[in-house]
């Protein structure tokens, strides 16, 4: 008769083999014999334990030596999904997955040259050195998604320091709330400039952090971050977006993000951002508003993978922005047949981890799934859920009710809000991240916080595309 009977074996074996035992414990039944393996580390041994449905032990070893076998089978080739900093899982490269993890163009190998070589040579315009005059009061506008941010705002302020300018004269404003990159940056001046330069993070909400500009051709009044305002010379520098990007206004979009809340509002909500909804009006009024503060010229960074830097170019606004995207293009222009499941990859340090960052992920995944199918954000999110999307927990109101309330809104993440509310209605959304399960699944998210379930998830499907450094990427 069968029988419980417990049983504990050691013994040395390879690590596919433990891998094997985790992932697949229903294949390994012979003769009868039902069970569960747990496995643990002893030393340089592996431990396997379980409970046996029956009475003969060497069944046991007869199953650990048939599965001992498997494992010395050709290891299958897998893809490396690195969401965040570090690589983090791994899926099996099957024949139904399409993978475009790496972009084509290969991370920056000399920074210093690339950005000595964009400021002293810009494009349609005289070296960046020549537009400052002596005592000149210059601001660096910051973009909070700037790859390698400390290094190649350091790197600029040393170029601008060793031909004419002085650190006493110059202030950083990054686009975004306190971070710890204020000390990235501040590390990175005393190793590059061994002086100080302020740090300052716009408040959009603090009115005496902005000031009056004017007001655009709608009669709306324009405000803008104080420091830039009262600055001699504007100098930003930004990450390179493509001009199909969710929340994309022209070579100078960092505008809105150094405007105070109500402007901000205007330009990042849903409606504002298609395609369809007078973006040339909203990108013409960022372009207006850079001109009020004497934006002429200015530096942008095309990302690489993992929060590296592919190029780096300076110039005049309308012949910088015409080079930038056909850069984007040979670097992130991705081509790709619709698929059942999409799997969009976050990589970067923690300012590639927002929700606005995942809505742009999910925008572009949107873009390459089938109706009615399945997409999957990978991120290292640990950012909270705030305002805009807190009104997705409200199951008393419609979603078309709850989208109305978010195109009224001026939240940071009004935007991000209304693009998980819509993706949500269309397809079946999961989210990896380092929030709460909890927090995720009441804003009508599933959630995926394993390597198996992944595994298990695109098991499930016929034909899968996997999306690396998602931020980045568009459509061909």
């Amino acid at each position: 008769p069968f029988t419980q009977i417990p049983f504990t074996q050691i013994f040395s074996v390879d690590k596919a083999l433990v891998r094997l035992l985790e992932m697949y414990p229903a294949e390994y039944l012979l003769v009868g014999i039902k069970w569960r393996p747990r496995v643990s580390k002893l030393d340089d041994q592996y431990q396997i334990s379980g409970t046996a449905d029956n009475a003969w032990f060497a069944g046991i070893l007869i199953k650990v030596e048939a599965a001992t076998a498997m494992a010395t089978r050709p290891p299958t080739k897998t893809i490396s999904l690195r969401f965040g900093r570090t690589p983090q899982w791994e899926v099996s490269d099957d024949e139904h997955i399409a993978s475009f993890m790496e972009p084509a163009t290969p991370r920056l190998e000399d920074l210093d040259e690339a950005i000595e070589s964009a400021l002293a040579r810009p494009i349609d315009f005289v070296p960046i050195d020549q537009a400052l005059a002596p005592g000149d009061s210059l601001v660096l506008a910051v973009d909070p998604e700037l790859p390698a941010m400390a290094e190649v705002v350091a790197k600029a302020a040393r170029w601008l320091c060793n031909n004419g300018s002085q650190p006493g004269n110059m202030r950083v404003v990054i686009a975004g709330q306190p971070s710890p990159l204020g000390g990235d940056l501040e590390r990175a001046f005393d190793q590059t400039l061994h002086a100080q330069i302020p740090v300052e993070f716009h408040d959009p909400d603090d009115p005496n952090r902005v000031a009056y500009v004017a007001a655009n051709d709608a009669s709306e009044p324009i405000y803008m971050n104080r420091s830039l305002v009262d600055a001699d010379v504007v100098l930003p520098i930004t990450c390179a977006r493509a001009a199909s990007a969710l929340d994309y206004w022209g070579a100078y979009s960092i505008f809105p993000l150094l405007s105070d809340r109500a402007t901000r509002g205007r330009f990042y909500r849903l409606p504002n951002s298609r395609r369809n909804a007078a973006p040339d009006q909203r990108q013409g009024w960022a372009d207006q508003a850079a001109w009020w503060v004497g934006l002429l010229a200015g530096l942008q960074v095309i990302p690489a993978g993992a929060g590296g830097v592919a190029a780096v170019l300076a110039g005049q606004l309308e012949s910088l922005e015409s080079t930038v995207q056909a850069q984007l293009a040979q670097t992130w222009r991705t081509e790709a047949s619709p698929a059942d499941l999409v799997v969009a990859v976050l990589d970067g340090n923690s300012s590639q981890q927002t929700w606005v960052t995942v809505a742009r992920a999910l925008h572009m995944a949107t873009q390459l799934v089938v109706p009615g199918g399945t997409l999957v954000v990978c991120t290292q999110l640990d950012q909270s859920v705030g305002k805009g999307l807190s009104r997705l927990r409200d199951g008393h109101r419609s979603s078309e009710s709850i989208a109305k309330r978010l195109a009224k809104e001026s939240t940071d993440d009004a935007l991000a809000a209304a693009v998980v509310l819509q993706a949500t209605e269309d397809y079946h959304v999961y989210l990896v991240s380092e929030l709460e399960n909890e927090s995720i699944e009441s804003l009508g998210l599933g959630v995926i916080d394993s390597q198996s379930q992944l595994a298990h998830l695109i098991g499930q499907h016929d034909s899968c595309t996997i999306l690396g450094s998602a931020q980045h990427r568009f459509l061909a």
